[in-house]
């Protein structure tokens, strides 16, 4: 309730009165102060990077139950990772890049969710892997991320994630040291 009392205040709506709780689902009288309706679909998550939709399809569907479900159904072990957020940007999500690529292998249907080169947060990135390279990127302060799948010279698609930790590096760093990496996959494997 204090939070959306900031809101309203921040976005300069008037309120006075006190906001009525409802409890399993039900509305009991109350009416909605505002509405907003947003399709989620996997472009807006994964290709278009859109926290809020990947935080409402989280929430949706149950979150840490669902995570559990999902992990028990495809044999993964969860035990050493913690997810808070569906987007990824709080600092108190816990994954391992070992993880991660262990979730990309058991779950190859992913791949054609990911953006390739030249689409979403690959934009204007690793454009010389052209349809060779899908992948999702992740940053937060300090943190470079790149997980997905490349398919080298050789024909071979590997798995891969890449996480980079280092307050001392700059950005362009960290995202010049994930493409040399992956390059070095793409023309020696």
């Amino acid at each position: 309730m204090l939070r959306l009392g900031e809101i309203l205040r921040d976005e300069k709506i008037g309120y006075y009165g006190k906001f009525p709780a409802a409890t399993n689902g039900s509305n009991k009288g109350g009416k909605p102060v505002s509405e907003v309706k947003h399709p989620v679909s996997s472009d807006d998550i994964l290709k278009k990077s859109s926290n809020i939709a990947a935080e409402s399809l989280y929430k949706i569907a149950g979150s840490e139950d669902a995570l559990k479900k999902f992990a028990a159904k495809n044999n993964l072990d969860i035990s050493t990772i913690r997810v808070v957020d569906g987007s990824g940007v709080s600092k108190n999500n816990l994954v391992t890049a070992d993880f991660m690529t262990e979730f990309l292998v058991k779950n190859a249907a992913v791949k054609d969710l990911l953006p390739s080169a030249g689409e979403g947060t690959l934009q204007n990135r690793m454009l010389y892997f052209k349809d060779n390279i899908r992948a999702k990127t992740g940053t937060l302060s300090d943190v470079s991320a790149i997980a997905g799948y490349i398919t080298a010279r050789s024909g071979k698609t590997y798995a891969f994630d890449i996480m980079i930790n280092d307050p001392k590096s700059p950005e362009a760093d960290q995202k010049s040291l994930e493409s040399n990496i992956l390059q070095v996959i793409y023309a020696q494997y």
